[in-house]
C-alpha cells in the first residue's frame, strides 16, 4: 500500500473518530500484541494516553533497538501532532520546513508506526507499533483498528 500526506491524514481522522477511553485503548494494545504473537511477529506495541504509557508489550524477537524506535515514534507524534508516516510523506515531498521541527531530527522517527488519536484538537493518545518494515507498522495499526472497531460496535 502506498501512502501520501492525504492518506495518512485520513487515517488519523479515522482512528480519532472512534470514542476511545483508557479501557478500550488497553484492549486495543492487547489485541495488536495478541495478533503479533499469533503471527510470530517481532512486534513492540506501546500506547500512551494523555502522555502516560498505559500499555506496552515487546514480543519475542524484539530488542533494545525496538525500545529506541518506540521512543522516537512517540517523540515524532508529540513534536508534530501527526502520524510518523505523515511526517515521512511530508519529507518525501521535500517540504521539511512545513513541519517546524527545528533541530530535533536525531530524536525522531521519519517512518511509519506511530499514530495519534486526537480529541478536541489535541493529541489524546498515541498508538505505536515497531518491528515490521515501516509502512507495515502503520498498516498493522490501521488494518487491525478496522476489525477492533467493528467488534466494538462503532
Amino acid at each position: 500500500m502506498t501512502y501520501s500526506v492525504e492518506t495518512t491524514l485520513r487515517d488519523e481522522l479515522e482512528i480519532s473518530d472512534f470514542d476511545w477511553n483508557r479501557t478500550q485503548l488497553i484492549e486495543f494494545g492487547n489485541y495488536l500484541a495478541k495478533i503479533g504473537v499469533e503471527k510470530n511477529l517481532p512486534l513492540a506495541v506501546s500506547i500512551l494516553m494523555e502522555d502516560v504509557r498505559i500499555f506496552q508489550q515487546f514480543a519475542e524477537g524484539t530488542s533494545e533497538v525496538n525500545e529506541l524506535w518506540v521512543q522516537r515514534k512517540i517523540n515524532t507524534v508529540r513534536a508534530t501532532g501527526h502520524s510518523t508516516l505523515y511526517v515521512r510523506a511530508v519529507m518525501d515531498k521535500g517540504t521539511y520546513s512545513d513541519l517546524h521541527l527545528d533541530n530535533c531530527m536525531g530524536e525522531l522517527a521519519i517512518c511509519g508506526g506511530g499514530i495519534p488519536i486526537a480529541k478536541n484538537g489535541n493529541t489524546h493518545a498515541i498508538v505505536i507499533v515497531s518491528g515490521l518494515p515501516h509502512e507495515e507498522d502503520h498498516n498493522f495499526i490501521m488494518s487491525h483498528f478496522d476489525t477492533f472497531r467493528s467488534n466494538h460496535g462503532k
